[in-house]
């Protein structure tokens, strides 16, 4: 399926599992990964989605890189270069048992960022650099 903007990412479960790139008018859907998700992100410029909890699916190739094993509620940096994610401490209670980090999208380099439920991406976060 071509770059179009316009496209919708749906994840299946049981018979037909996994992640498929739809035209908005129903047509052209194409299995992009086997895996099933419990949420999809895509990438600012298109080319990968998020299948939560813990893979990144590079569009065009099928290609799939496992990240974070405990991850959730995650979403690329609008840069599309990093995935902030929430995970569990294992370690704690409440909200201390929860934590924010980053990483790099062959997930190798991971960063606590804080300890806490939720966050929210700035459109400008990682524009200046």
């Amino acid at each position: 399926m071509d770059r179009l903007p316009g496209r919708a990412a749906l994840a299946q479960g049981d018979r037909d599992r996994g992640v498929f790139v739809i035209r908005p008018d129903g047509t052209g859907a194409r299995r992009v990964c086997s895996k099933g998700g419990a949420d999809l992100a895509w990438s600012p410029d298109g080319a990968r989605l998020l299948v939560l909890p813990d893979t990144v699916v590079e569009v065009a190739t099928g290609t799939v890189t496992d990240m974070v094993e405990s991850g959730m509620e995650a979403a690329f940096t609008p840069d599309g270069h990093s995935i902030l994610y929430r995970e569990f401490d294992t370690g704690g209670v409440g909200d201390e048992g929860e934590r924010v980090c980053i990483t790099d999208l062959e997930g190798r380099t991971r960063r606590l960022l804080a300890h806490g439920r939720s966050f929210a991406v700035s459109p400008l976060l990682g524009a200046a650099r």
